[in-house]
C-alpha cells in the first residue's frame, strides 16, 4: 500500500490534464480581452476626462480631492489612462486582465511556498487562471468591473494593487536585504507605498485591506509559532492607515454626502453589514453552484496529485487554518460595512467584485489545501489507481466543458451587443467632430443603443449629469440627443 494522488496516472498525463485545464481557463479570459475591444468611454468617463481637459493633470487631482471624493489613487491613474485618450478604453480591459492574472500568480506561487512545499510553475499559473476566472465570471456586474474603464480602474485595479502587496508580504523577501540597509529601506518603502495606493481606490477595498492587516498582525504576534511583530506588515499597515485617513477626511467628501449620504445608526449599520453580506453568500453559492463544485472538486485533486515529496509536516495546522477561516469570515462581513453605513444598503453590483475575489481565492486555496491533506492521510490501492484516474480525467472534461468554453460560449453570444453599441459610438464621435470643426457649441446627437453595461447615456435634458460631463469633454455650450 502506498499513498497516491487521484491523478494517479503517469507524471506526464496529471501535466496534460493540468495543461489542457489552464489553457481552457485563459482561451475564456481571452473572450472577455476581445469584448473590451469594444469598450468606449461612457459615463463617468467623460466626467473624469473633462475636468482633465478643463483643468489639466494636477489641477483635477485637486478638484476631484477637494469637490467630490477622496479616491486619490483612483483619481491619479485615470487621469493618467485619459491623458493617452479616448482610444485607450479600448485597450483598458486587457491591460487590468493581464495585470489581474500577473499579480495572482505572484500571489498563488507565495502562497504555495507557504505550504513548505516546491512551486511547480504549472500548479500556479493553473490555481490563478482558476482564480481569476471564478472572480470575473461569478461576479455580479463583470460589465462594469472590467469593461467599464472608470469601474476597471474604481474596483478591480485595488485588487490588483493588493494581490502585488500580500505576495511580497508572504514572500518575506527581507531577509535578502538583511545586511543592506539600502535595500532594506527601499523593500519597506515599497511596501508602504503599495499599501498606501491600494486605499486609494475604494472605500471598500481600503476597509477589508486594514481589517486584513490588523489580522495578519495579530497571527503573527499571538498565534504562530515564532510570536514576533512582523515590521513588514506593520509598514504595510501604516500605508493603509495613511490612506485610509486621506480617503475618509477628503474634503470632497462632504459635497458628496451631501448629496445621499444616509448615517442610519449603529444597530442599523450592524443589521443591514449582516444581512447583505448573509444575502450576497447564498445568492452566490446558488447562483455559481455547478461552476463552485466542479471548480472546487477539480481543484481538490489537483492538491491530491501535487508530488508527494514536496510535503512537510507543519505545527500547529489545525490552529493555523481556523484562524484562517475566522478571518476570512470576519473580512467578508467587513467588506459590506462601508456601504451600510453611508447608504444604508448594500454595496452596488460592481463592487462586490471585492466580496466575490475573496470567496474564490478561500475556495480555490481552501480546495487545493484539502488535496494535498487528503494526499498524506489517504492510502490507495495500486490496483484501483488507473480507474481512479479515468474518474478525474471525466471530472476534468466535464469541468471544462460546463466552465471555460460554456462561459466562452455565453460571451460570444454577446458579441453583437457589445459591437453594435461600439458601432453607433464611433459613428456618433464622426458627427461630433464634424459639428465640432463647423464651428457648433450646441450639439444635438443621435442617441445609442442600449448601453452594454447598464449605465447611463446622454439626454434630451442638456441639465442632466451625463449631458453636462460631456458638454465639458468635448468643450461646448450644450450636447443632447435629438
Amino acid at each position: 500500500m502506498q499513498k497516491k494522488g487521484f491523478f494517479s496516472g503517469s507524471h506526464n498525463q496529471k501535466i496534460i490534464l493540468i495543461t489542457i485545464m489552464t489553457l481552457s481557463l485563459l482561451a475564456a479570459l481571452f473572450f472577455l480581452v476581445y469584448l473590451g475591444f469594444f469598450s468606449r468611454y461612457t459615463a463617468d468617463d467623460f466626467c473624469t476626462a473633462g475636468k482633465l481637459n478643463q483643468l489639466g493633470f494636477w489641477q483635477a487631482q485637486s478638484f476631484w480631492y477637494t469637490q467630490w471624493s477622496g479616491r486619490y489613487a483612483f483619481t491619479f491613474i485615470i487621469s493618467l489612462f485619459e491623458q493617452l485618450g479616448a482610444g485607450f478604453s479600448l485597450w483598458a480591459p486587457l491591460f487590468g486582465l493581464v495585470l489581474f492574472l500577473l499579480t495572482a500568480y505572484l500571489l498563488v506561487y507565495a502562497l504555495l511556498k507557504q505550504t513548505h512545499t516546491k512551486s511547480p510553475r504549472l500548479y500556479a499559473l493553473f490555481l490563478s487562471s482558476l482564480l481569476v476566472f471564478l472572480t470575473l465570471f461569478s461576479t455580479p456586474d463583470l460589465g462594469q468591473a472590467l469593461f467599464w474603464m472608470t469601474g476597471m480602474v474604481t474596483y478591480l485595479l485595488p485588487v490588483i494593487f493588493i494581490f502585488r502587496l500580500f505576495s511580497m508580504l508572504l514572500n518575506e523577501k527581507s531577509g535578502y536585504a538583511q545586511n543592506n540597509h539600502v535595500l532594506l529601506f527601499f523593500y519597506y518603502f515599497l511596501i508602504l507605498l503599495l499599501a498606501w495606493l491600494s486605499s486609494g481606490f475604494s472605500e471598500i477595498a481600503t476597509t477589508m485591506l486594514v481589517t486584513i492587516l490588523t489580522l495578519g498582525i495579530f497571527y503573527k504576534r499571538f498565534i504562530s509559532a515564532k510570536k514576533s511583530w512582523s515590521v513588514p506588515w506593520i509598514t504595510a499597515l501604516v500605508g493603509a492607515l495613511f490612506g485610509l485617513g486621506m480617503l475618509f477626511f477628503a474634503p470632497g467628501n462632504a459635497v458628496r454626502q451631501a448629496s445621499g449620504f444616509t448615517n442610519p445608526g449603529l444597530i442599523s449599520i450592524i443589521f443591514i453589514t449582516s444581512k447583505s453580506s448573509l444575502t450576497y453568500l447564498v445568492l452566490w453559492l446558488m447562483k455559481n453552484a455547478d461552476l463552485i463544485w466542479s471548480a472546487g472538486l477539480v481543484t481538490l485533486l489537483v492538491g491530491w496529485s501535487f508530488p508527494a515529496e514536496t510535503l512537510s509536516k507543519q505545527a500547529n495546522v489545525e490552529k493555523k487554518y481556523g484562524f484562517l477561516a475566522l478571518s476570512t469570515l470576519i473580512v467578508f462581513v467587513v467588506s459590506f460595512l462601508p456601504t451600510s453605513w453611508a447608504l444604508a444598503n448594500k454595496p452596488p453590483d460592481r463592487a462586490l467584485i471585492f466580496p466575490t475575489v475573496l470567496l474564490t481565492l478561500t475556495l480555490v486555496w481552501g480546495c487545493f489545501l484539502a488535496g494535498l491533506s487528503l494526499r498524506k492521510k489517504i492510502k490507495i490501492q495500486p490496483g484501483i489507481n488507473k480507474t481512479l484516474f479515468l474518474a478525474g480525467a471525466a471530472l476534468v472534461v466535464y469541468f471544462i466543458l460546463s466552465g471555460p468554453l460554456y462561459q466562452a460560449y455565453l460571451l460570444w453570444d454577446q458579441q453583437p451587443v457589445y459591437a453594435a453599441y461600439a458601432q453607433a459610438w464611433e459613428e456618433r464621435e464622426t458627427d461630433i467632430r464634424q459639428q465640432l470643426a463647423a464651428g457648433e457649441t450646441q450639439l444635438l446627437v443621435s442617441p445609442l443603443p442600449l448601453n452594454p453595461y447598464s449605465l447611463e447615456e446622454l439626454t434630451a435634458d442638456p441639465s442632466h449629469w451625463v449631458n453636462i460631463c460631456q458638454r465639458d469633454y468635448y468643450g461646448v455650450e450644450e450636447i443632447r440627443i435629438k
